[in-house]
């Protein structure tokens, strides 16, 4: 059975045509609990003894203005900006 983010598009559509709401995103967890973690990363000047952990999340474009959050530097997401 496929899931849900199969039919993202069509609800979020649905969802903002009734009113009820002002924006719609999607996201792999829940705003503030990370529910996947990686570690191996390296860069220039990391100290070798260390293994840092990163939390991370999948989440749509629209996953930043829907929860209100602010960019401090840099952009937000963008569909026109796409990276792999």
């Amino acid at each position: 059975m496929p899931g849900i983010q199969n039919y993202y598009n069509a609800i979020r559509n649905d969802m903002l045509a009734t009113g009820v709401v002002d924006n719609f995103a999607g996201a792999s967890d829940g705003t503030t609990n990370l529910g996947a973690w990686r570690t191996g990363f390296n860069w220039e000047g990391k100290n070798p003894n260390t293994l840092p952990s990163f939390g991370f999340m999948y989440m749509t474009e629209a996953f930043g203005t829907t929860i209100g959050w602010q960019v401090k530097e840099g952009r937000d997401f963008s569909k026109e900006l796409l990276t792999r």
